[in-house]
């Protein structure tokens, strides 16, 4: 498994690291290649306080241009492989997966989660570098032999550039079941800031496609109808500071709180504090392609939701939390007042959820179905995806 980023120091690494401790208790070797950030470079805290449990690790790849050298470190990595599989578009991860593949003669499985090439665009060193994400993002579907997608909308993508359906497999985010507890009444953290009140909550990273002042406007509706109700901002970023200035600004004052980053293994403390958890989105071509962590979270929690409809929301979400109209304060604010007065509601919207987490939205159950796709690739063998799909057409006709 090759993964672009910094698996103790970013916190967008939940993905790849669930996924091999699920292979690993599921009796699978597992060696996770990612790419270790300076220490100047270190911004947010350790997200995890263990590795993945039965799980090699290698700091193998260096970040920008160095796709020459990436490749010699993971070359006698991949000689070991049964299958290589990658993560990302950003071409110091993938290109050297997809050479040391070929020059191996091993399968390869893309996992592809994100609409990389917009997001880069927040963050790329340069517009060479963004082009260059863009472009490879439209090559590798049909340089690889499976693909594992998150949504429905990354899935038309892959059909869009030719990819046989037949080697797409669905896998959406999941939650590590066994670290949230429904039941938890967050005593603790509602302690810790002095919360007395119904507490509406809101998580994720506050940068790139992130939706947190959606999030104040809808509070400052809600908090002018309830005086008791208290919010969270749960979640660090470069909007951080822009935000506390907004939430200023909108009146909110002591009734709202921002944690900063907290550590990942920290996350169902504060969600078994809240009484709604939301999820704002504004419909975007990031947004639409999201598999959004933070719903599986709030399912696991057993916490009743309220979400944007934007992407995969809807199909996430079913019939466990509110789904309403995207980038619209007052439809979220509605809802959440709605959650507040009727807890009769709000605790059967919660159970709800957590059923859902447990039938489809965790890690073993997303692990299985990129399983399925390793081993396809195995079956297939190197490079032979398109002849598979040839074969796989005329199968019907020979039964």
């Amino acid at each position: 498994m090759v993964n672009p980023h910094d698996i103790y120091f970013e916190p967008w690494t939940t993905r790849p690291v669930r996924l091999a401790e699920a292979f690993a208790r599921m009796g699978h070797e597992v060696l996770l290649c990612y790419s270790p950030l300076p220490s100047e470079s270190r911004r947010y805290p350790r997200t995890r306080v263990s590795e993945p449990e039965g799980v090699r690790l290698k700091g193998a790849l260096l970040r920008g241009w160095a796709v020459a050298k990436n490749v010699k470190a993971l070359l006698p990595l991949a000689r070991d492989a049964d299958v290589v599989q990658f993560q990302k578009s950003l071409p110091y991860c993938c290109v050297p997966a997809l050479v040391c593949a070929r020059l191996c003669n091993k399968p390869v499985c893309y996992d592809w989660d994100d609409n990389e090439s917009e997001i880069v665009r927040e963050w790329a060193p340069s517009a060479t570098f963004a082009a260059a994400v863009y472009a490879v993002e439209r090559l590798v579907p049909r340089w690889v032999t499976t693909i594992t997608v998150s949504s429905r909308a990354l899935r038309e993508k892959c059909i869009s550039v030719g990819v046989d359906e037949q080697l797409i497999f669905d896998a959406p985010v999941g939650a590590r079941l066994e670290d949230f507890d429904p039941t938890a009444d967050g005593h603790k953290i509602r302690s810790r800031y002095g919360i007395t009140g119904p507490l509406v909550m809101y998580m994720g990273q506050l940068q790139g496609a992130s939706y947190g002042e959606l999030f104040l406007r809808a509070a400052e509706i809600v908090a002018s109808k309830n005086r008791s109700a208290w919010f969270m901002v749960v979640g660090g970023g470069n909007r951080l500071e822009a935000l506390k200035s907004a939430a200023s600004m909108l009146g909110l004052g002591g009734r709202i709180i921002f944690t900063d980053y907290v550590p990942h293994e920290a996350v169902p403390g504060y969600l078994a504090a809240a009484d709604v958890a939301v999820a704002t989105f504004e419909p975007n071509a990031t947004t639409v392609c999201k598999s959004p962590l933070k719903i599986a979270e709030y399912m696991a929690a057993g916490r009743p939701i309220v979400a944007s409809d934007v992407g995969e929301v809807q199909r996430m979400v079913g019939q466990a939390g509110l789904v309403v109209e995207p980038d619209n304060p007052h439809a979220i604010a509605e809802a959440v007042m709605r959650l507040l007065q009727d807890t009769q509601l709000a605790r059967k919207l919660g159970a709800l959820g957590r059923r859902r987490a447990e039938e489809i939205y965790n890690w073993e159950a997303t692990a299985r179905s990129v399983l399925r796709a390793l081993e396809t690739a195995v079956q297939i063998g190197p490079f032979r995806r398109r002849l598979w799909g040839v074969v796989a057409r005329l199968r019907p006709s020979c039964n």
